[in-house]
C-alpha cells in the first residue's frame, strides 16, 4: 500500500508547489491593473508596495490626495481561477 501512496503524495506536493510558484513568480500585469482600478477607479494611483504569496497579492497605493489604499487580490480557488481584487 505504501508503495502506491508515496508516488501519489509526491505528485500532489509537486503540482501544488509548481502552482504556488506560478502564483508568486508569474506575470501579474493584469492583476496589478485590476488592483489599481479597485484602489482608485478612473484616477492615477502610484503603487508603493507589493506582496505576493501563493494565496494572494496585496498592493499598497498612494493616491493623489496623499491617501494610502490597500488592495488585496485573491483567486476564486486557492490556486485556480481569476483574481478578484478588494479594497481593504
Amino acid at each position: 500500500m505504501s508503495n502506491k501512496v508515496r508516488p501519489i503524495v509526491w505528485l500532489v506536493v509537486m503540482v501544488l508547489s509548481v502552482l504556488g510558484m506560478i502564483n508568486v513568480y508569474g506575470d501579474n500585469e493584469m492583476v496589478q491593473s485590476s488592483a489599481q482600478e479597485s484602489a482608485c477607479p478612473g484616477c492615477k494611483a502610484t503603487m508603493t508596495r507589493l506582496e505576493r504569496t501563493p494565496f494572494a497579492q496585496t498592493f499598497r497605493f498612494q493616491l493623489a490626495t496623499s491617501e494610502e489604499v490597500i488592495v488585496s487580490c485573491t483567486r476564486e480557488a486557492i490556486f485556480f481561477g481569476d483574481y478578484a481584487c478588494e479594497k481593504q
